[in-house]
């Protein structure tokens, strides 16, 4: 049975929008996301993300994944996003602090 997600996407532009972020985020990279919200998160990649297949309160199923970021604003914290719910991604030098 495939997991739960609040959004999952179906249409081949969502898909192609949503693997290009997976693409762009490596394991252990410093990056700054922006959120579709506004809000700013910088940390460290602990896993390359990857789509996968969800089921959303509805019943239907499509694809969307996450992202698990370490070390939130140089405090320690980890957090999880959706990937559908991150606008940008900026890479940041790797010796930077990500509080930073």
């Amino acid at each position: 049975m495939a997991q739960r997600a609040e959004r999952v996407h179906t249409r081949q532009q969502d898909i192609e929008r949503l693997t290009s972020l997976c693409d762009a985020l490596e394991e252990e990279e410093h990056v700054l996301v922006t959120l579709a919200n506004g809000e700013t998160f910088s940390g460290v990649v602990l896993m390359k993300p990857s789509l996968q297949t969800f089921v959303d309160p509805a019943g239907n199923e499509g694809v969307n994944g996450v992202l698990k970021l370490d070390n939130i604003g140089g405090m320690g914290v980890t957090r999880y996003f959706w990937l559908d719910d991150i606008r940008d991604v900026a890479h940041r030098p790797s010796g930077e602090a990500p509080g930073a």
